[in-house]
């Protein structure tokens, strides 16, 4: 059974989604320098006591009751990844930080307990195994790194669980354990420096198991890794 903080987050993430596949009824203005988002939510519930202000001011984002106005569409049938509600996403996760799952914003719970963590190490397990039999169309060179990618590891809470787990794992592992480097990345630059100086992520920091990178999946095409300095690219990897 999931926690009611847990429920509550799913359930707010739940609704957040349904909202962002309807047409927001947006009205724009700028003042003074910030630029002012209406969001009017009557087409989707019929209530105004919901509809909310969106003002933005430089980097910053502030929400607010507003009264109704004039209303126009704001943008059509776009790509998810090139709308102005990705762009509010991204604002969002780089000013809070590791506060999004730490202040249960954001739900994480099914995403990064240590249930999941063995799970997925058990997976990796199985995979090297595999690359040992005589009909595996995958085979290793054991004396190159294998690099474990996560793509936005947020507050790092699945890495650490997932490092563990995988330590516990070594021995039985086909594959040598120290040329096993796991990366963790994300592009907010809150997360970055939370994982660096994270008291439970040091010991595999210093081991050399895990390594990090700011990495913004739409917009870079390489990763610098910020212990070794290596970057990874298409055709780096042997």
């Amino acid at each position: 059974f999931l926690r009611p903080s847990a429920v509550r987050g799913i359930m707010k993430l739940f609704y957040i989604l349904i909202f962002a596949s309807i047409t927001l009824a947006i009205n724009q203005q700028r003042v003074k320098g910030e630029q002012h988002l209406y969001v009017d939510t009557d087409d989707f519930d019929g209530d105004d006591a919901d509809d909310y202000e969106i003002r933005q001011n430089g980097d910053q984002f502030e929400v607010d009751d507003f009264d109704d106005g004039d209303r126009f569409e704001l943008e059509g049938f776009e790509k998810f990844s090139e709308s102005h509600l990705w762009d509010l996403m991204l604002a969002f996760y780089d000013q809070k930080g590791p506060n999004s799952w730490a202040e249960n914003i954001v739900p994480n719970v099914i995403t990064s307990n240590p249930f999941i963590a063995k799970t997925y190490a058990k997976m990796l397990e199985g995979f090297l195994r595999d690359t040992k039999r005589k009909d595996s169309k995958v085979k290793l060179n054991e004396s190159e790194p294998l690099y474990i990618i996560e793509f936005g590891a947020g507050p790092g809470k699945f890495t650490f669980h997932f490092l563990r787990a995988l330590t516990e794992l070594r021995k039985v592992l086909d594959f040598p354990f120290k040329n096993i480097k796991y990366v963790m990345t994300d592009f907010a630059d809150s997360n970055f420096e939370f994982w660096l100086k994270h008291p439970a992520l040091k010991p595999y920091f210093a081991s050399g198991l895990l390594d990090a990178a700011k990495f913004n999946l739409l917009r870079s095409d390489s990763l610098t890794l910020w212990k070794s300095g290596v970057v990874l690219e298409t055709g780096s990897l042997k």
